[in-house]
């Protein structure tokens, strides 16, 4: 009797840990950068001086068409964190790296508005992929990660169009992640996209490429604005999209962006602006008031905009531009101050990963209880046919 109770607990006892071991890899939770593909500037690291994370097509470290970037802030090496169980909320996310200028801990996707949390992705070449590796740990529960990006396009040409896509391995190597393998868009919720989804279907927070709020919307609309956009006081600009499980694709651009510039800017050509430092603080954004084209300097802010900000509105010649003496006053003014509009080329992505069984992907090891995926990110230029090959 004591034998059979001793195989009863044996074979109960292994059943548990089968059990138990089975869960452990049901999911995963991404745990970083895979380094093998990013070389990061060494320090030391000046304030306010720009570096990069530079992101390479393979592990030969050869051939790279952008990085990540950081300006040396709060934002800080390597420009890119992976956080798991967000300190307030529990929340996971892929954002910048640095601290909460606050309170001087980790940032976490919590953080409060404009604390500097996507990680910005600059791209250099067009036509092109940039491809980011994680490694991934088997764990017991699926996680939804929202994806805190800004994409700069620094190719030199405009972009007409991007493509998101999910998958594993890197270069000519690279293959998308199929129905039903545990790696998938979805929204904060960790709802998978089933069908074809698209912009204005589902909140701006689960699925949107927005161009920022100082060019383009209608501060109402918005509780974290005071100030409409200067471009556009009424509408947000944006790349319109479509998504399904392992894959988001622009399907054209707002008209209140194309008619103004066209295709997405790069940035070496955006408009030049005037700015007025409002607060005279370094420490936020100075507020667009001008920009330059063909003629000389225009506004398209009317008031209540000028008083509001306790500023006289400019007098204009006949051909609609600010006059002469008006520029001048602003020149001698250290509140005023002329910068490209570097905005016209940033693009802020939102998107969602959910990550399931990763015992089900092509690159899991099963003894280590790992897996790695990629997030493959291509721009397409009307210069590119089919995105590639460029026209002669």
């Amino acid at each position: 009797m004591k034998v059979k109770q001793t195989k009863y607990y044996l074979f109960y006892g292994l059943l548990i840990v089968s059990l138990l071991v089975s869960n452990l890899v049901f999911s995963g939770t991404i745990n970083d950068f895979n380094r093998d593909y990013i070389t990061t500037d060494l320090p030391p690291y000046t304030t306010d001086e720009t570096y990069h994370s530079v992101i390479y097509t393979d592990i030969n470290k050869i051939t790279t068409h952008g990085s990540i970037l950081w300006v040396e802030s709060d934002v800080q090496n390597p420009g890119f964190n992976v956080v798991n169980d967000d300190d307030v909320n529990m929340t996971n996310c892929l954002m910048t790296a640095g601290f909460n200028p606050d309170d001087m801990t980790v940032k976490q996707c919590s953080d409060p508005f404009q604390y500097s949390k996507r990680f910005k992705l600059n791209v250099t070449s067009p036509g092109t992929y940039l491809d980011f590796v994680f490694d991934v740990d088997g764990t017991m529960d699926t996680r939804t990660y929202r994806v805190l990006e800004k994409v700069l396009n620094n190719t030199g040409f405009t972009i007409s169009d991007f493509k998101i896509e999910l998958g594993f391995g890197d270069s000519d190597n690279f293959v998308s992640a199929t129905s039903g393998i545990g790696l998938d868009f979805s929204d904060n919720s960790g709802n998978i996209w089933l069908t074809e989804t698209v912009t204005g279907d589902v909140p701006q927070l689960d699925l949107d490429a927005l161009f920022p709020f100082g060019l383009f919307g209608d501060a109402d609309t918005d509780p974290n604005q005071d100030i409409d956009g200067y471009f556009d006081p009424n509408d947000r600009a944006r790349f319109y999209l479509t998504a399904n499980r392992g894959r988001i694709e622009s399907t054209g651009i707002s008209s209140n962006y194309h008619d103004l510039v066209g295709d997405f800017m790069t940035k070496a050509n955006v408009l030049n602006g005037y700015f007025y430092d409002h607060d005279n603080d370094i420490a936020t954004d100075p507020i667009l008031i001008a920009h330059q084209n063909d003629l000389g300097w225009i506004t398209f802010r009317v008031e209540p905009f000028w008083s509001n900000l306790g500023l006289t509105p400019p007098p204009l010649n006949i051909d609609g531009t600010i006059t002469n003496e008006t520029i001048s006053q602003w020149e001698s003014d250290p509140l005023f101050g002329v910068d490209a509009i570097e905005d016209l080329a940033n693009l802020n992505m939102n998107y969602h990963i959910t990550v399931g069984d990763i015992s089900l992907w092509p690159t899991y090891e099963g003894l280590s209880n790992t897996a790695k995926f990629t997030l493959r990110i291509t721009s397409r230029s009307i210069i590119f046919a089919n995105g590639f090959e460029l026209i002669e």
